[in-house]
């Protein structure tokens, strides 16, 4: 299944242009004032590529810089952007490439300053969020200050670098008439600036009188802060300064020389980098007045990021401008987020949608993926032409054309998709029931192909249909394929059934069950994003090998004669994950090996007053399956398993000063909760939704995530839920999503029967916790979602309280069960109920997920 939410996004602030082409886009802008233009719209595209100049300014050489400005086509800068980071980039990966932190820092400037001329901006660019801000706001004697404090690890994540050292950096408003107007200082610069009127000329006078003269104003009163102006008195980097403490590695080396080399058999005219063809359509008219014009990209599905599981999760961003003659009739930006598997061709498709009056315009489109790297750039006429007939609104779009404006696209376009689920059993003979979910649309049918062959038809849903698999065990690839009412292949699924292997997986190629052991043969599957701690043979109860890389393939030492003895290897993650197999060898009759399905349940003991209990054993729990006593085939406490957490943070406009406090606690919460075998992931939502931090276990990369959230837009709960819940595809042991709200949701596409169903689908434990809301259809919403995935409702009255939330999840992740037990063959219910009780225990409860869907 894969979806697409498609959110507005704010206009960026302007940026300063070099010379030439910001003299080249003011005239253009006068030209569109003189024309009547609003001055609300704002060009998406006209000055990108100086923009995007202007924001690397810190990291180009000269001659990068030369190279660039000599360039005469958009596709030819397409290019150098894309050379110039895999340059930078050579041999790093996610959040530690340079491209990495600079979309990060970019997008920050954006959210935090109104113009990208002010030199915080720039230093922003720079150095990246700043852990700490104090602010000297003194309205006489001195001008109003800024002092960013960075410590030693900002500065080696900045940086790239393992030597760079804490700094500060400190700014001055220049003027009380514009208040982003401030400058960055540097002691070169002399202390007269920094008092009020400028000092009347004086270059420089001693710290301690700057800081007597804010004592003297009444914006000095604390000694910490005077500690900490003296010390940014004595020793703040200025630009320059901050420029080379910062600077990153130099790139690989001879990149200018390849680039100019494929740039000479480039043609200026191919649109798509690297691939993404754009169509446009025009599928009927608006209110009489206007047309819809639909722009489709169709993109490779091999070019974006992926979750452990292998399921697509990234983003794409369309910008674009649409002119009429000089004149500046549209400009829009679209974010399309991407969650689930990819679809079966491996392409991609992304629209967009304008409403225009018929006529002759310019249409300039750039795609890009989440890295901000350009998929497509494309610039051709448009005849909009004048229909008779309505247009009908996108699948699922939730206020239909109505939602476009000028600038955004506020609707959630799902893609059509189908998802064959699983059946749980030891081994499927017989009769089995095949369940499809699809999504988007529209779909008329499902084709159900058994190893090729059309085996069933349904044409409505729930999609749902028996086929017969014969009375012996055996492998077979069950298909598929949903139709359209053209009777046209939109998506398709496929299973294996009797053969499928787990995620993480080891397997024994040699010795062969009941055959000679003379050498042992291994193959491990890894998880994508997970790494492999070590490879460990045993023979019965001896280790005679350990291995860290491939090839494992090892010799075997001799088996004891006329005994049968047995072979196993026990594969284990970085993160604690481990996995194992077994041969049976040096008897005559072979073993039949099967694969078995279980069902892992986490549950939580509470006494008569809510605590955590421990110490329990497996002979305390009964667990229940559809009524049915279900035994254990293992029993284990989560504190000895891997833990991914993540947390989902509302920062709509509604959390307003809501939002520091809340982010103070998230990083008190990361830092305890964490274990160096466990993995934590940061996402926000208000009208968008942003994976701010993926899944880690570095608690510095989660703590500065948390830095610098701002709050704005309206609340998007239900969709974020989702899009966090996509996230844990693949991630293994406990798997917990806590959800930080105030608000209750006004602008998800989603409804709430559809979260409650994929969290249960996803086998996530979510925490929501509610901050002084008095909707009661929120509440009871979370309550519920809460009490069916196994997780915990928290309502608190103020983020104060944070911390002592934190500190009881914490506690009830720690504290929890793993009960494991092989589920009955597949029966006629989809969704299948689990309870588990403690019979000889009536003071505790035990607290699980209500059930779980095969």
């Amino acid at each position: 299944m894969l979806s697409t939410s498609t959110t507005p996004v704010h206009p960026p602030a302007g940026r300063r242009l070099p010379a030439a082409l910001a003299l080249a886009a003011l005239l253009l802008l006068q030209a569109s004032a003189v024309e009547g233009r609003s001055p609300r719209l704002e060009p998406r595209l006209a000055g990108f590529y100086a923009d995007w100049l202007a924001s690397v300014d810190h990291l180009l050489s000269e001659r990068e810089r030369q190279v660039f400005l000599a360039l005469e086509h958009d596709v030819h800068r397409e290019l150098f952007i894309r050379r110039f980071w895999e340059a930078h980039d050579a041999g790093a990966e996610g959040d530690h490439t340079l491209l990495a932190r600079w979309q990060e820092n970019f997008d920050q400037v954006g959210r935090r300053f109104r113009s990208r001329d002010d030199d915080r901006a720039r230093a922003l660019m720079i150095a990246g969020k700043p852990p700490r801000v104090t602010r000297v706001e003194c309205d006489r004697n001195l001008r109003r200050l800024e002092i960013w404090s960075y410590d030693d690890w900002h500065a080696r994540f900045q940086s790239g670098r393992d030597d760079r050292r804490g700094f500060l950096l400190l700014f001055y408003l220049k003027t009380r008439l514009d208040y982003g107007d401030y400058r960055h200082w540097s002691p070169a610069d002399g202390t007269a600036v920094l008092l009020a009127g400028g000092g009347g000329g004086r270059g420089s006078v001693p710290a301690a009188e700057v800081i007597a003269l804010g004592r003297q104003g009444g914006c000095l009163r604390h000694a910490a802060t005077r500690e900490l102006l003296a010390a940014a008195l004595d020793h703040a980097l200025g630009v320059e300064e901050l420029r080379r403490h910062l600077a990153p590695p130099p790139p690989a080396a001879g990149w200018l020389e390849r680039l100019q080399a494929e740039l000479a058999v480039t043609r200026p005219s191919a649109a798509a980098l690297p691939a993404a063809p754009l169509e446009v359509r025009y599928p009927g008219r608006y209110n009489d007045q206007r047309t819809i014009l639909e722009g489709r990209v169709a993109i490779p599905a091999e070019v974006f990021d992926r979750t452990a599981e292998g399921q697509l999760f990234d983003r794409v961003v369309i910008s674009g401008d649409v002119y009429a003659g000089d004149r500046l009739a549209d400009a829009f930006r679209v974010v399309h987020y991407l969650a689930g598997a990819e679809p079966v061709d491996g392409i991609v498709r992304l629209s967009f949608f304008r409403r225009l009056r018929p006529g002759t315009y310019l249409l300039k489109v750039r795609v890009a993926d989440g890295r901000g790297l350009g998929l497509l750039r494309d610039d051709r006429a448009v005849d909009v032409p004048r229909l008779s007939e309505d247009a009908v609104a996108p699948p699922l779009s939730r206020l239909g054309f109505a939602t476009l404006t000028r600038g955004d696209v506020g609707v959630l376009a799902t893609l059509p998709s189908v998802e064959l689920m699983a059946p749980a059993a030891d081994l499927l003979v017989g009769p089995v029931e095949l369940t499809a979910v699809t999504t988007g649309g529209p779909i008329a049918r499902l084709d159900f192909l058994l190893d090729g062959v059309l085996a069933a038809v349904d044409d409505r849903p729930p999609f749902a249909v028996t086929v017969d698999l014969g009375p012996t065990p055996a492998r077979h690839r069950v298909e598929v394929i949903a139709r359209d009412p053209a009777q046209r292949e939109v998506a398709r699924d496929r299973l294996l059934l009797n053969a499928a292997p787990p995620r993480f997986a080891v397997r024994l190629l040699e010795p062969q069950p009941g055959g000679p052991a003379q050498r042992a043969v291994v193959e491990v599957d890894v998880p994508a994003g997970e790494r492999l701690e070590r490879l460990e043979l045993f023979v019965n109860e001896l280790r005679v090998a350990t291995l860290r890389q491939p090839p494992f393939v090892r010799p075997l030492p001799p088996l004891p004669a006329g005994r049968t003895s047995y072979v196993r290897a026990v594969a284990t993650l970085a993160s604690g994950a481990a996995m194992e197999d077994l041969a049976v060898v040096g008897n005559q009759a072979p073993v039949d090996r099967v694969e078995v399905r279980l069902v892992e349940l986490y549950a939580s003991v509470l006494d008569a007053q809510g605590r955590s209990i421990t110490g329990l054993t497996a002979a305390d729990f009964t667990v229940y399956e559809d009524g049915e006593p279900q035994p254990l085939v293992r029993f284990d406490t989560v504190k000895n398993l891997a833990l991914s957490v993540t947390l989902l943070m509302d920062v709509s406009a509604s959390m307003r000063r809501k939002v520091e406090v809340a982010a103070a606690s998230a990083r008190r919460f990361f830092e305890t909760v964490l274990t160096p075998k466990d993995r934590a992931s940061l996402l926000t939502f208000n009208h968008d939704l942003e994976r701010v931090v993926p899944f880690t276990n570095d608690v510095d990369r989660l703590r500065y995530g948390t830095i610098g959230l701002r709050p704005y837009g309206t609340t998007r709960l239900h969709d974020g839920v989702i899009y966090a819940a996509h996230g844990f595809g693949g991630r293994q042991g406990k798997r917990a999503l806590v959800v930080l709200s105030d608000g209750q949701d006004v602008d998800s596409d989603f409804t709430f029967p559809q979260v409650l169903a994929f969290a249960l689908r996803a086998g996530v434990a979510v925490y929501p916790i509610l901050l002084d809301l008095a909707d009661e259809t929120t509440q009871a919403d979370l309550e519920r979602l809460a009490q069916e995935t196994g997780g915990r409702f928290f309502a608190v009255a103020g983020v104060g309280e944070l911390d002592g939330v934190y500190r009881q999840i914490e506690e009830d992740l720690r504290s929890q069960y793993l009960l494991v037990y092989r589920p009955p063959a597949a029966g006629e219910r989809a969704f299948r109920r689990v309870e588990v009780e403690l019979p000889g225990r009536p003071e505790l409860r035990a607290r699980t997920i209500h059930g779980y869907y095969p």
